[in-house]
């Protein structure tokens, strides 16, 4: 028999699991528009700060239909100046032939042509101008999407995963693709750990919880359990939980 005096000591119940530590935040940079890559100015672990360029998209397509909107929107514009000096020449005509009518020196047939000739040139600048806009928009557009094939930065922090190489092709069809993942703060890490669901019922929030990283085996590390899913993840038969350990 191995004796010792009675004294108060502490009785702890320890739920062991594993997981995967990730960063808290973690941002996914993607493209709205489709085209090869013909620049990377990043790689996996550099840090940006947020607008700063990561890569490019060949932009000459997008650049061509900028200069070719852009001559659209200027035929329209001149369209309109023309169409506004037939429309000032009309009202001068029919301000003329309803003085000249007035006074019973043309026939009503004429003075109805001229008011007709007016509406005519109102109703082609209005449509002039309408079409004007339509091509602004256009334009504005395409500019726009020419932008997009600079593919920047929305926040500051690490690359922690980089998906494309320089000329690999971009396609933005139907969901805008991953480029880049962005760790917006390392100091901020976070821990999903996988309870089973015999032990889940003991784990609550704000529980202290003491783990080891792989790479440091003789280093324990603190931290606190921060959300508890109530959604379990089947496989084989087996239920786990998802912990998120701060």
């Amino acid at each position: 028999y191995i004796t010792a005096p009675i004294e108060r000591r502490t009785i702890t119940q320890v739920v062991e699991a594993s997981g995967t530590i990730n960063p808290v935040i973690t941002v996914s940079v993607g493209s709205t528009v489709s085209g090869l890559i013909s620049a990377i100015y990043v790689d996996f672990n550099s840090k940006v700060t947020k607008g700063q360029l990561l890569a490019e998209i060949d932009p000459r397509t997008f650049q061509a239909t900028v200069d070719q909107n852009y001559a659209s929107m200027m035929s329209a514009k001149a369209d309109l100046a023309n169409r506004q000096a037939t429309l000032a020449m009309a009202t001068k005509t029919y301000n003329r032939y309803k003085n000249l009518y007035a006074r019973n020196f043309v026939p009503k047939s004429e003075l109805d042509q001229a008011e007709s000739d007016y509406k005519s040139a109102l109703a082609q600048v209005n449509a002039a101008g309408a079409s004007i806009r339509q091509r602004e928009a256009q334009y504005n557009q395409s500019v726009v999407n020419l932008n997009y094939t600079k593919i920047t930065a929305p926040v500051s922090g690490m690359i922690i995963s980089r998906e494309i190489d320089l000329g690999q092709p971009v396609a933005a069809s139907f969901q805008a693709p991953e480029l880049f993942t962005i760790a917006q703060d390392l100091e901020k890490m976070q821990i999903e750990v996988n309870v089973s669901e015999a032990d889940i019922g003991d784990v609550k929030e704000g529980q202290k919880v003491t783990y080891v990283l792989d790479g440091y085996p003789n280093s324990e590390v603190y931290g606190s359990v921060t959300q508890v899913r109530i959604y379990p993840t089947k496989v084989a038969n087996d239920a786990t939980y998802s912990v998120i350990v701060t």
